[in-house]
């Protein structure tokens, strides 16, 4: 029986139209996933495709060498406007980590490791990062709530046995 790929709306932001193109024919034949994909060619016109969405992105993919950002500041720019996940696709071989996590980036794929393999397998740990951390925070309000349960049934039957 084959698995049902999951569908994702995704961002690609990347200004060189040869890494565009091949971004794009690997995205199409991910064995994981069936994508949507919305194109930014730079930041301004990455901001604006965000902005108006009707319908919320899955992840981001971003190229850090953009005309008009370069680096962290790109990364910054665009979490100013969105909380959305972010896998970066860049030309850096190495990334530190601490910028990684500093940055909450849970995915990094170097394009000289470009493959249709790793871009799936990148994507479905970004994505399993983020349902995990939803699940996380999920089972902490379900945890939160219960303990303030118990204690308005304790105080309850506190009230009621000193009655």
């Amino acid at each position: 029986m084959n698995k049902i790929p999951l569908y994702l709306l995704l961002i690609l932001i990347e200004d060189d139209p040869s890494q565009q193109l091949i971004t794009l024919k690997m995205l199409a034949v991910l064995p994981s996933f069936d994508t949507e994909i919305k194109l930014g060619r730079n930041l301004q016109e990455a901001k604006s495709v965000l902005e108006a969405s009707t319908r919320r992105f899955d992840l981001i993919l971003l190229d850090l060498g953009l005309p008009d950002s370069q680096g962290l500041n790109t990364i910054e720019a665009i979490q100013a406007i969105t909380d959305i996940k972010i896998l970066l696709i860049t030309g850096q071989d190495t990334m530190p980590q601490e910028i990684l996590d500093d940055h909450d980036i849970k995915g990094y794929l170097p394009k000289s490791k470009m493959s249709i393999d790793n871009l799936d397998s990148e994507i479905q740990i970004t994505m399993q990062t983020m349902n995990f951390r939803r699940s996380r925070e999920r089972f902490a309000l379900i945890t939160s709530n219960l303990e303030k349960l118990v204690d308005k049934a304790y105080n309850i039957e506190s009230e009621n046995t000193k009655q």
